[in-house]
């Protein structure tokens, strides 16, 4: 796993491949789950927090896509 500057852990879209940063806001901060959305294609998704697995894509994938859940 690639980790920002800041130590904010770095995931590749699965929609785009494109590293994203992750969402960070007062609202996750307790969350069960690391939220992310790409600044490219604005697929957002989250996964484990240790960032292993991807537990949900919150958007649709792009039809050339398919990226498994879970």
């Amino acid at each position: 796993m690639l980790y920002s500057p800041v130590g904010m852990p770095i995931q590749c879209c699965p929609s785009c491949d494109r590293p994203t940063l992750r969402l960070m806001d007062e609202t996750i901060r307790d969350a069960a789950v690391n939220y992310y959305r790409c600044r490219n294609c604005d697929h957002i998704w989250t996964t484990t927090k240790d960032g292993d697995a991807i537990v949900e894509h919150l958007t649709p994938l792009s039809k050339k896509t398919d990226a498994p859940t879970g």
